[in-house]
């Protein structure tokens, strides 16, 4: 999840990095292929509607998300009733076994949209 009701997420930068409420991320999450560091091959900047989020997988340019949603209903923005819960761990395959980091530092600094 990259926007919440509000958010005016974008991309890309001159550096190549997504933008939510005008503050660039570091993401580290995200799986890019190799030599390209621009982290979605679509430019956009959306402001995610009331009762919506923008969503975004970690592997950019294998990812059907929000960006490749746009003409569809509700144009790439997923409806906060359609989400029941958090991912929290990996459990497979048994060999990938690990816990989700939220990534704290990633929005640090993003001031909620109102403010």
């Amino acid at each position: 999840m990259i926007g919440l009701p509000g958010d005016e997420v974008s991309c890309c930068n001159a550096l190549g990095q997504m933008s939510v409420n005008g503050i660039p991320l570091s993401e580290p999450y995200i799986k890019l292929p190799s030599g390209i560091s621009k982290v979605s091959d679509l430019d956009f900047d959306v402001k995610v509607p009331d009762g919506y989020l923008w969503v975004m997988g970690d592997n950019r340019y294998n990812s059907r998300d929000s960006r490749y949603n746009t003409d569809k209903p509700g144009n790439g923005f997923v409806p906060l009733s359609n989400v029941v819960g958090r991912a929290v761990v990996i459990s497979w395959p048994l060999g990938r076994w690990t816990m989700l980091d939220d990534y704290p530092d990633t929005f640090r600094g993003v001031e909620d949209a109102s403010g």
